[in-house]
């Protein structure tokens, strides 16, 4: 009990994999905080020219096993700006899983409850990689917009996905980017943390939101974005349950935002 109260008092992190986040944090000069009653850890940033936030804790998708590293930015967009780029592997795992769903219901519209990289496979075009045969066969982009879709994949993005492929993404584990309501958010199984494995998920989810910052730039400038009814709109919240910026804040549960019948089987799964 005393030294349970003693961890309450200090807010330090238990395990080796939030002390390996709190002591990234800290060398890069960002702001760690505990997350209470869950092991996990929140890092938050705020520099002049990017406003981010990193968790890691229990998965918020009943798609990811283990622990989920979770990354936004506030990327100062249009709003109306939409995307996807998922793990093939992910892809069809999710199309299967929205078929079942469909046909079991006998449904004939898209169930607006669905978590949007769940939606956004049957509502979006997939977007051609053109050129970029390795990145066809890990990855897939969807967006209701092509031409803007392959501009931000184009070029840095692109080669940084490559290393990543057989760097901290190799092995292919469940990972998304989506892009909306003018931030961007990252999703990937994330079983282990360390430095090395920070700084690569940090750099490429740089480079993919300054390369959305740079495409929105540009659409706007020769209106390839009209207006928000260009882009198919969503109701679902890609960041599932956002953590309090307090201290001690605590982690949504791993099936919050799915439907109930999905939640009554992710319990069951759990059990």
């Amino acid at each position: 009990m005393l030294d349970q109260f003693k961890r309450w008092i200090s807010k330090e992190p238990e395990g080796a994999d939030a002390k390996a986040l709190s002591g990234w944090a800290k060398t890069h000069g960002h702001i760690f905080k505990t997350v209470r009653n869950e092991q996990g850890g929140v890092v938050e940033c705020h520099e002049t020219e990017r406003h981010w936030r990193i968790e890691w804790g229990a998965p918020q998708r009943i798609y990811i096993e283990g622990s989920e590293l979770r990354l936004r930015e506030e990327l100062g967009i249009s709003p109306d700006l939409q995307l996807m780029l998922i793990s093939r592997t992910l892809a069809m795992k999710l199309e299967t899983d929205v078929f079942e769903r469909f046909t079991e219901a006998m449904q004939t519209q898209i169930d607006h409850t669905l978590p949007e990289e769940m939606r956004w496979l049957a509502m979006f075009p997939r977007v051609s990689m053109g050129e970029h045969k390795a990145l066809k066969a890990r990855y897939q982009l969807q967006s209701p917009a092509t031409g803007v879709a392959q501009a931000w994949l184009d070029g840095e993005l692109a080669d940084a996905l490559l290393r990543a492929s057989s760097g901290v993404l190799q092995g292919d584990p469940s990972f998304v980017i989506l892009m909306l309501r003018g931030r961007l958010y990252l999703r990937m199984q994330a079983p282990r943390l360390d430095s090395e494995m920070l700084d690569a998920v940090d750099h490429l989810f740089g480079i993919a939101a300054r390369r959305a910052k740079v495409v929105a730039a540009a659409a706007g400038r020769t209106s390839t974005i009209n207006s928000a009814s260009d882009w198919p709109s969503t109701s679902a919240t890609a960041w599932q349950s956002q953590l309090n910026s307090e201290a001690g804040s605590t982690l949504p549960p791993a099936d919050a935002g799915l439907p109930e019948g999905a939640r009554a089987g992710s319990r069951h799964a759990r059990r």
